[in-house]
């Protein structure tokens, strides 16, 4: 098969539809000769630049920042941290607040530079398909002698 017969093969069968083929099958081991036209059109987009900055996780950025961190700076930290919590100030002036917001952001942008990736154009398709010949054999058995 070429590779649009391929995708256009795959794209007939909605994940639904797959979903409810595969509930209404029993286990078990098939023999299937099928025959299916597969009709319609199919839309493939140019290739186009993405930031995929879901697969860096917020966790990994803090264990990398403290990672880099001596020490002894990374014990004052979590201490100063913890300290601010038990006693209910939040210790940020707006000042530091938006001196937070712009690091935020200038890390955020980072990221999406760091992982900024080449996807393939998005499939859009009007596909229908119908079986033309179907001949299923009935599910063969294997019975083991233990």
């Amino acid at each position: 098969m070429r590779d649009l017969d391929v995708l256009a093969l795959a794209k007939a069968v909605s994940t639904a539809a797959l979903k409810a083929a595969r509930d209404g099958v029993e286990p078990g081991a098939y023999d299937v000769d099928l025959l299916v036209r597969v009709r319609g059109g199919i839309k493939v987009g140019e290739d186009y630049e993405q930031s995929l900055t879901q697969k860096v996780k917020p966790v990994d950025l803090w264990l990398a920042t403290l990672d880099l961190l001596a020490e002894h700076v990374t014990e004052s930290l979590i201490r100063r941290i913890a300290e601010r919590a038990a006693s209910g100030d939040a210790g940020r002036s707006i000042r530091r607040e938006e001196n937070l917001k712009a690091a935020t952001e200038s890390a955020l942008a980072l990221v999406r530079e760091v992982t900024r990736s080449t996807c393939k154009g998005k499939v859009t398709t009007a596909l229908t398909a119908e079986t033309v010949e179907a001949d299923v054999e009935a599910p063969r058995v294997t019975v083991r002698a233990d």
